[in-house]
C-alpha cells in the first residue's frame, strides 16, 4: 500500500510538467495603421486577459515588444547642487531648496515604510529656486522616503532621500 502511494504522488508531481503553459509560434508578423504599430503571432497560448480603455485595449501574451517599438526616457538624477534638503533628522519642519536654472513644476511625495503615501505636494516653481517646506511633526519617529520629480518644459528629474523624523 505503501508503495502504491508512492506511486501515485511521484506520477502527480510529473505529470505537472506534462501540462505546463507553452507555446510554438507557427507564424507570426506586424505592421502599422497610421501611428500605431502592432504585432501578432499565431499559435499563441489562450487568452489569459484583457484590458480596455476608451482609446486603447491590452491583451496579455507572450509577445514582447523590439527595440524598435519600445520607447524610453533617459532617467535625469536631481544632483545634491540643485536641491538642499534641511534639517534632516527633523522633529517638525523640513526645507526643500531647489536651485534648478529654469522654472517648473516640483512634485513631493512623502512616503512611510509600509509603501503608504503620507503626504502629495505639487509646487509651481517660477523661477526655479522658490524655498519649499513640509510639516512632518504629525508623523511618527522614524523613516521615511521623499521622492522629488521636476518637470520643466523640455525635460524630467527625480531622486529619492531617506528622511529621519527624531523628538
Amino acid at each position: 500500500m505503501k508503495k502504491l502511494k508512492i506511486t501515485i504522488l511521484g506520477l502527480l508531481l510529473c505529470s505537472g510538467s506534462l501540462y505546463a503553459q507553452s507555446t510554438l509560434n507557427a507564424s507570426g508578423g506586424g505592421g502599422t495603421i497610421g501611428s500605431n504599430s502592432f504585432d501578432y503571432s499565431i499559435g499563441e497560448m489562450t487568452l489569459v486577459s484583457t484590458e480596455t480603455s476608451t482609446a486603447i485595449v491590452i491583451t496579455q501574451g507572450l509577445l514582447q515588444p523590439e527595440e524598435k517599438f519600445a520607447t524610453s526616457t533617459e532617467d535625469i538624477i536631481i544632483s545634491q547642487d540643485q536641491l538642499s534638503i534641511y534639517p534632516n533628522p527633523t522633529a517638525a519642519i523640513l526645507n526643500l531648496q531647489p536651485q534648478f536654472t529654469t522654472g517648473g513644476q516640483m512634485q513631493l511625495l512623502l512616503i512611510d515604510a509600509t509603501g503608504k503615501t503620507l503626504i502629495r505636494k505639487e509646487c509651481v516653481l517660477t523661477s526655479g529656486t522658490e524655498k519649499q517646506q513640509i510639516d512632518i511633526s504629525g508623523f511618527s519617529v522614524g523613516n521615511y522616503l521623499l521622492n522629488v520629480h521636476f518637470t520643466n518644459n523640455k525635460t524630467t528629474s527625480r531622486n529619492t532621500y531617506k528622511i529621519q523624523k527624531n523628538n
